[in-house]
């Protein structure tokens, strides 16, 4: 039963579109870190803390992704307003 409400818990927070995607597995790889140190077997925790290696960097993925998303898009509305006021027939 604690296996299946751990895994509802994990649904409700990938479900959750107000969170950013890399929050999101940094929570399942803290998850997943979590059942290792309980795991008395020690291949079952050297498999949750691998898997947990590879949330954590699938979120490092999405958080540059992100990163450079914004940076370009600030970029783009930065030259857009450069572009705007500059032009003598658009500044009037």
């Amino acid at each position: 039963m604690l296996y299946d409400q751990q895994v509802i818990g994990w649904g409700s927070a990938i479900s959750d579109a107000e969170q950013p995607k890399h929050e999101l597995y940094r929570d399942v790889a803290e998850k997943l870190r979590e059942l290792a140190r309980q795991s008395q077997l020690p291949d079952i925790h050297g498999d949750l803390r691998e898997l947990a290696a590879r949330f954590e960097r699938m979120a490092v993925y999405y958080e540059a992704q992100r990163t450079t998303a914004t940076a370009h898009a600030n970029l783009d509305k930065d030259q857009q307003g450069r572009t705007r006021s500059d032009h003598p027939a658009r500044a009037g």
